[in-house]
C-alpha cells in the first residue's frame, strides 16, 4: 500500500503490524500462517539462488530496477 487506509481500524491494524505503507512483508499474514521454523532459511536460500529482477506486490505497482534484489532482501530481512 502506498498509504495507510483512512478507516480507523484498518489504519490502526497496519500501523500495529508495521505492514504498511510501502513495500513490506505483511506481518499480519505471518502471524496467522505461522511458517515453519526453517521457512526463513529456505526463503533466504531460494533468494540467493534466484534473485528477483522484478517484484509484483499484491497492492501497488511492480518494483523494478537495478536495486530490486537489494531492496527486496532488505524488506525480507526486516520482515522475517
Amino acid at each position: 500500500l502506498a498509504e495507510l487506509p483512512s478507516a480507523f481500524v484498518l489504519r490502526w491494524l497496519f500501523k500495529l503490524t508495521r505492514s504498511a505503507p510501502g513495500f513490506r512483508v505483511n506481518r499480519l499474514v505471518l502471524k496467522f500462517l505461522r511458517p515453519k521454523a526453517g521457512f526463513a532459511a529456505w526463503l533466504r536460500e531460494q533468494f540467493e539462488a534466484h534473485p528477483p529482477a522484478i517484484v509484483v506486490p499484491g497492492h501497488g505497482m511492480p518494483i523494478t530496477g537495478p536495486e530490486v534484489a537489494a531492496q527486496t532482501r532488505a524488506v525480507l530481512e526486516a520482515g522475517l
